[in-house]
């Protein structure tokens, strides 16, 4: 209820941007906003090492499942399409047991889509490429009443850059740019383009 009302006597949309799993914010192991100067894991330093990712990962499902639970309880949560979205993946491979690439870590991001009246069972996919700038799309599909389509065997640019000197010079310095399609997780369906 700090967040979302079920007031409304239409349509409504919300946008809700959470940056609790994204440094430089770090939560405890009791689910507590950390001080300036604490660190997360106190066996760790900086916010993402040690325990401090899965603090802060833990506390976000929890408040998740808890907006999911308020939404039943004033029996909107039928009728209400919800989208997830990440940003991003992590830098830190050993986070992720399928591959030991940095930048493919970074860009396996979470999409996780929640339609109108939906049932059954949870339904998975971990090689549909998807970026962010999908969700608009996704978003225009929930209001107007389309089904969500993930386009098979697309192709997608990847470019890595440096962003050191960015907020000085707003330059940004590309490192090296890549097509990628199909599943991700296999190196061969990375093609270099600079």
């Amino acid at each position: 209820p700090e967040i979302s009302n079920a007031d409304a006597g239409g349509n409504t949309f919300k946008y809700i941007h959470n940056s609790l799993t994204h440094g430089p914010y770090g939560v405890n192991r009791h689910g507590e906003v950390i001080m300036p100067g604490e660190q997360p894991d106190e066996n760790s330093e900086g916010f993402y090492f040690g325990k401090s990712p899965y603090y802060s990962t833990v506390t976000f499902v929890e408040f998740f499942i808890k907006w999911l639970d308020w939404l039943k309880e004033e029996g909107i949560y039928d009728n209400t399409y919800i989208i997830l979205v990440s940003d991003h993946g992590t830098n830190r491979p050993e986070l992720n047991p399928m591959t030991d690439s940095k930048l493919v870590n970074r860009l396996n991001s979470i999409m996780m889509i929640k339609p109108f009246d939906s049932e059954g069972d949870l339904v998975t996919d971990e090689n549909t490429l998807v970026i962010s700038s999908d969700a608009p799309e996704f978003m225009k599909n929930a209001l107007d009443g389309s089904p969500v389509v993930f386009v098979p065997d697309r192709s997608l640019p990847v470019v890595r850059f440096a962003s050191t000197n960015f907020l000085d010079t707003g330059i940004i310095e590309i490192i090296d740019a890549f097509e990628v399609s199909g599943d991700m997780f296999d190196p061969n369906n990375w093609k270099e383009i600079k």
